[in-house]
């Protein structure tokens, strides 16, 4: 299950104001399939999306998944050791901005 959601959902890399970035990977020293585990291994539930972006001059993978009981969660995982940064539970107007 794991290995097919990151099939469905590949990591995209975005700079400061959402245009993609493409160094940001090579820039990543875990892999955004560890930084799935880690994530999933502190929030269980089904992948959603999973983008490496810039925050706060960190590199981080957010990873957005969804709890078992419809919650929709944002975990974010530093991109150079895999240490989870934050935790949060998204709410529903966050996630439609997001989406667009």
């Amino acid at each position: 299950m794991l290995s097919l959601a990151y099939l469905i959902f590949p990591v995209m890399a975005f700079a400061k104001g959402g245009a993609p970035h493409r160094e940001m990977p090579v820039h990543a020293k875990i892999p955004s399939s560890q930084a799935l585990r880690i994530a999933q291994r502190a929030q269980p539930g089904s992948l959603l999306s999973m983008n490496l972006e810039k925050d706060e001059g960190h590199l981080v993978y957010s990873v957005q998944i969804m709890h078992p009981d419809a919650n929709l969660m944002e975990v974010v995982v530093d991109a150079g050791d895999g240490r989870i940064l934050s935790l949060n539970k998204v709410r529903p107007q966050e996630h439609q901005d997001r989406a667009k």
